[in-house]
């Protein structure tokens, strides 16, 4: 690939850049663009990258940074597992407290006033709370999103690729890969969606909006679902709202007293 491709190949379990130079490239803008920063020559930045021919990326790190970006290459499933060891990350650990094993605690609720939808809605509470039954297609269900309201993500997304389909969370801002489920479920984890948002799960060539909400303890979450077909099946979309989400004060959204001071006083 080296060869080919005319960019130095380094491997990124042998990297161990300063402090200093991993400031250049935020965790997010890291995570986002699988680049993480080597070292830095005066205006010039080197970084190993998994897409060092990708202009787009180049151009949006050279924007961020202010400096020329000297591209390496790197595996991505080795770029990301540096990035999660040199800036200190975890595997999104879940907050204690916040398993996703116990299911049958989750309820689901109808937005809709039609009874089809309500029976589906009752139907899958009775098939979580008959754990040694449970149907495998609602169990996934189930657990991305409760796992979802646990992370806080704001989105989460259903891929169809060609051998498996891709789970995917978006956590502030950036989209993290949650699990693979077999090809085989696709179908049958869309279908289990477009049920509970009272879609037509007949209809698998034009787009669908819908929409459910979920009970977990205190929070109540609105979940707002979209189905796009495309080639390898329909993909999922669904954005995570807090309907009865706190109001935050300045300093828990991370602004200083000086400027929350100045905005008070304007």
């Amino acid at each position: 690939m080296a060869e080919v491709s005319g960019v130095e190949y380094i491997d990124a379990n042998t990297l161990n850049p300063s402090e200093e130079v991993l400031k250049t490239i935020p965790v997010a803008l890291a995570k986002g663009c699988r680049a993480i920063p080597i070292q830095q020559e005066d205006k010039t930045l080197v970084v190993l990258m998994a897409q060092p021919q990708n202009l787009q990326l180049l151009d949006e790190l050279r924007f961020k940074t202010g400096l020329k970006i000297q591209p390496r290459l790197g595996f991505q499933g080795e770029v990301l597992a540096a990035i999660d060891r040199l800036y200190g990350i975890q595997d999104d650990p879940l907050p204690q407290g916040e398993a996703t094993d116990d299911l049958a605690g989750m309820e689901f609720i109808s937005s809709s006033s039609q009874e089809r939808n309500v029976r589906a809605l009752r139907e899958m509470q009775r098939e979580l709370q008959q754990k040694s039954k449970t149907i495998p297609a609602v169990h996934l269900v189930a657990t991305m999103i409760k796992t979802a309201m646990a992370r806080r993500a704001s989105d989460i997304h259903i891929e169809p690729q060609q051998n498996e389909t891709t789970v995917r969370f978006r956590v502030d801002g950036v989209l993290r890969e949650f699990q693979k489920i077999p090809r085989a479920l696709q179908n049958t984890v869309a279908s289990r969606v477009k049920i509970l948002s009272d879609m037509d799960i007949a209809e698998r060539r034009a787009p669908q909006d819908g929409r459910f909400m979920v009970k977990l303890g205190d929070r109540r979450i609105d979940l707002r679902v979209s189905t796009l077909p495309t080639q390898y099946g329909e993909k999922v979309v669904i954005r995570l709202l807090e309907s009865e989400s706190p109001m935050k004060d300045f300093s828990a959204l991370g602004i200083p007293p000086d400027i929350e001071q100045n905005w008070r006083k304007s």
